[in-house]
């Protein structure tokens, strides 16, 4: 679906002399990655209004998009396998903060772990597409100055003792680090099997 319709876009852009023939797959990929993210943020947000959680839906959609495209981890090949992932991740992600029962410095602990332990890992790359040392150092930078943002917004929460949202940012934190170990695993498993078909 989403590849038909990025493709009828490339034609009418096409058509109206606003891209190169030659451009297709460049166009393509990226338009194509914009209406699938779309997609996932639209469905998303119907599921918070349905389970009346907008504000939590918001919060975690706020730190899930950037936070993920700089740490990286595990992505699924296809399409359809990466719609379920998300909302997967999204649902994980509440039922986590619903069952979280921690004290503000408690909480405090455990959020300056999961920032050390995923700015530790960031960024996770994969077989399929490896960094260069510069990208890796541009990510890490990046990443700092998004978890001071965060880390101003969870001290403000922790604060007004908003504690279903700062519960929010812990689970987002935390799977976000599963997610990284998954992605080195999955990686690792890889190469493994790559190279043991080259030797056979």
């Amino acid at each position: 679906m989403f590849s038909y319709i990025s493709n009828n876009l490339i034609d009418v852009l096409i058509k109206n002399n606003k891209i190169d023939d030659c451009e297709r797959d460049i166009y393509f990929y990226c338009i194509k990655a914009t209406i699938e993210m779309l997609f996932n943020i639209i469905i998303t947000l119907i599921i918070g209004i349905i389970w009346c959680k907008p504000i939590e839906t918001v919060i975690f959609l706020c730190l899930i998009i950037p936070l993920r495209s700089i740490s990286g981890g595990y992505h699924a090949e296809k399409s359809i396998t990466c719609f379920f992932l998300s909302i997967g991740i999204y649902l994980l992600t509440l039922e986590i903060s619903s069952i979280l029962t921690l004290s503000s410095s408690k909480a405090s602990i455990m959020y300056i772990i999961l920032t050390t332990l995923v700015g530790l890992l960031t960024p996770v790359d994969s077989i399929h597409k490896r960094l260069e040392k510069q990208e890796k150092d541009k990510q890490r930078k990046n990443f700092r100055v998004l978890i001071f943002i965060v880390s101003l917004i969870f001290i403000i929460l922790i604060l007004l003792k908003c504690t279903k949202y700062s519960n929010i940012v812990l689970s987002v934190l935390f799977v976000i680090f599963i997610l990284q170990i998954t992605g080195i695993i999955k990686d690792k498993l890889i190469y493994r099997l790559g190279t043991k078909s080259d030797h056979s």
